[in-house]
């Protein structure tokens, strides 16, 4: 029915103290009591500090999430740039090869009017001189 601390056995009952020295009994209770507090202070200490390091820590990761959310939407926003300057890319080779085929066209006209005019010359020449 006892306890032992560093070394000592505490009992805490009449018929263990020889001759009703309970004053010795009492004595090495206080110690054990004590130690016991001390080491319970030690332990909520030790609680306190890796609940601050744990504070700190979410508090990094935290901060980690936080910029990572800002840097997708950074991206997303990006992204979207990037997908509109697309379609109007797009869009302008569309009307650039629009543009090239009227202008294939043009020159085809342009090379058949001067074929024309050159056959007008041509017959033209031999009276005019």
């Amino acid at each position: 029915m006892g306890e032992v601390a560093e070394g000592r056995q505490v009992h805490n009952d009449r018929i263990s103290a020889p001759n009703g020295d309970q004053r010795h009994v009492f004595v090495g209770f206080a110690h054990a009591l004590y130690d016991a507090s001390q080491r319970l202070l030690t332990l909520a200490e030790q609680a306190r500090e890796h609940t601050r390091e744990i504070a700190e820590r979410e508090a990094g990761l935290i901060e980690q999430a936080r910029a990572l959310v800002e840097a997708q939407r950074e991206l997303r926003m990006r992204s979207d740039e990037v997908e509109r300057s697309l379609r109007e890319l797009r869009d302008l080779t569309t009307r650039a090869e629009g543009a090239e085929a009227r202008i294939a066209e043009a020159a085809e006209r342009e090379a058949a009017l001067n074929a024309v005019a050159h056959d007008v010359l041509a017959r033209l020449a031999p009276r005019v001189g």
